[in-house]
This record gives structure tokens, C-alpha cells and sequence, in this order.
């Protein structure tokens, strides 16, 4: 047992600063958050620049904006006349040149997201969100909904979207009438109600905000904890038969805290939200299956088959 002592301490240590402290602030890694900020320090430079400017033309050093798309810079500078001339590439710089044109017309990034939206097929559909940054995360994410799908949890230049059956067509389709019928005479509403479905899809984010926190809080707080003791361990002088004792019940410890949290998590996730919105998600499941295996015959245009 004790050749694993050296070890434990200095992986206890790595799982804490490399996987636990970016969960206790919500990201996935380091370079999220950091290309986050960077782009929202960029933007702001760019409306200085804009505003701080004069004359008939405006290069951009795009070195200094490197988190901008080309695309999201054109949509910032847009509204104040500015139009994309062309590229200027030479000795290690890369300038983008804008021209003041306020007369030629120009598509903004809403127009080019519905048109977007409206030529996907699928259910399920992939898109670069950081092209349409000028919007902002919440007039993207109202672009997206009022076409009908429902964007991924996080903005990023693959962003997932699921079409929007539930509030789309399923409440068009007569072969669930029956299933929603039951539903309503047990639970005294439809499963298919708009107000019902957004007010589940809250309690779902509320949901796997605690349960996802809460974990990440307290597995880092018990590494912070037995990690230390670990690697003091691995280095002291203790006879062997002390260090074996210890190091067990510092494993027991651990294992002890490890059962606490999937314990947690079980409560959490089957229980507590299992009495709260289990058996809407339930039917929701049910209807959707049924839905798409009948799609086809209840008169909704399968978004699949489109354009084939």
C-alpha cells in the first residue's frame, strides 16, 4: 500500500486545480471563461475605436480583435454606415478596411439568422452563434425560439439546436390526442400547454443548476481538505505500519465523501425532481416518440424529407 502514497497527493492536487476549481465557477476549463472576457474586452475597444474615428476610411488591425469573427465586426460597425471594403495582408499584419457607405444596403445578423433557421432540415441542427455575437446571447436566443427551435445551454461557434417540436407541431398532430387526453383527466392539464412546458423547462435548468454546483462545491472543498493530508503523508517520516493505518482511513474518508455525493446527486436528481416534473418529462417523452412516428400521416410536414 504504501508505494501508492506518493501518488495520491500530487493527483488529489491536480484534480482540484485543473478539474474542481473551474467547476466552482461554472466552466468547463480555463479557456472558456478567459475567451469570453477577452471578446467582451474586444468588443468594447472596437466601439471606441468606432467612436473615437474620423475620415472616409477605417482599418482595422484584426490582430487586436482576434476572439471577432470578420462577420461580427462587420455587424458592429453596420448601423454607423460602415461597409466591408477588402483585406490587407502584408508583413506579419492583417488589416481589415471599412469604407463609409451608409446608402448601400446591407443584411444585419437578425435577417441572416431567420434565414438561416428557415432552410435547416432536421430536428437537429449545428451553428456558428459567434457570427451573429452583435445580437447579444438573449436577442439571439428570442431569433431562435420564435423560429422555432431551442438553443444550447452555452453560445458557442457550435451551438446546438433542437427543433421545437413540443410547442411547434406535436400540439398539430391528432394521433396524440388520445395520450394527452389521459394526462389531462389524471393530472388536470395538458401536457402540451405552452405555459406548462416553458414553466417544466425552468424547473429543468433549476434542477441541473443545483445538482451540478452543489457537487462541484463540495468535491473540491473535500480534496482541499484530505488532498494536503495526502501529500504530507507521502513525505513524512512514519514507519511503514503507521503510514498504512493512516492512509486507510484517509481512503475511507475519501470513499465515505464519494458515497455522500452520489447519494446527493440520487436525491437530487431521481427524487426531488422526480416529484417535481417527473411525469410531464415522462409523457413529453412518450408523446415525442409517438409523434415522430406518425408525423408523416397526421398532415405535419416532416422538416427531414423537406427539399429531398
Amino acid at each position: 500500500m504504501q508505494p501508492l502514497v506518493p501518488i495520491l497527493g500530487p493527483l488529489t492536487l491536480v484534480f482540484v486545480f485543473v478539474g474542481g476549481v473551474p467547476a466552482l465557477f461554472g466552466i468547463r476549463n480555463g479557456y472558456v471563461g478567459s475567451a469570453r472576457r477577452r471578446r467582451q474586452k474586444q468588443e468594447g475597444a472596437l466601439e471606441q475605436l468606432l467612436r473615437t474615428h474620423s475620415g472616409g476610411a477605417l482599418p482595422i488591425d484584426w490582430m487586436h480583435f482576434a476572439d471577432l469573427p470578420k462577420q461580427h465586426i462587420q455587424d458592429v460597425l453596420a448601423p454607423t454606415g460602415w461597409r466591408y471594403s477588402h483585406e490587407d495582408i502584408s508583413n506579419g499584419e492583417w488589416w481589415l478596411v471599412f469604407t463609409y457607405s451608409p446608402h448601400t444596403p446591407y443584411t444585419g445578423p437578425a435577417e441572416r439568422l431567420i434565414r438561416e433557421l428557415a432552410a435547416a432540415d432536421g430536428d437537429t441542427y449545428k451553428m456558428d452563434a459567434f457570427r451573429y455575437g452583435a445580437l447579444g446571447a438573449d436577442e439571439f436566443r428570442r431569433i431562435v425560439q420564435e423560429a422555432g427551435w431551442r438553443p444550447g445551454f452555452r453560445i458557442t461557434d457550435e451551438t446546438p439546436l433542437k427543433r421545437d417540436l413540443e410547442l411547434t407541431e406535436m400540439p398539430r398532430n391528432p394521433a396524440l390526442a388520445p395520450l394527452v387526453n389521459e394526462y389531462y383527466n389524471k393530472h388536470g392539464y395538458s401536457p402540451l400547454d405552452p405555459e406548462r412546458i416553458l414553466h417544466m423547462r425552468a424547473r429543468q435548468q433549476h434542477w441541473g443548476r443545483k445538482s451540478t454546483g452543489c457537487l462541484g462545491i463540495l468535491a473540491c472543498l473535500a480534496c482541499l481538505v484530505l488532498g494536503p493530508l495526502i501529500l504530507a503523508l507521502s513525505m513524512s517520516d512514519l514507519a511503514r505500519d503507521s503510514a498504512e493505518v493512516i492512509t486507510f482511513w484517509v481512503g475511507s474518508g475519501i470513499t465515505a465523501i464519494a458515497v455522500a455525493l452520489i447519494g446527493y446527486e440520487i436525491w437530487i436528481s431521481y427524487v426531488q425532481r422526480g416529484r417535481d416534473i417527473g411525469p410531464h418529462e415522462k409523457i413529453l417523452k412518450e408523446l415525442t416518440k409517438l409523434h415522430k412516428e406518425t408525423r408523416r400521416g397526421s398532415g405535419v410536414a416532416d422538416p427531414s424529407r423537406q427539399g429531398r
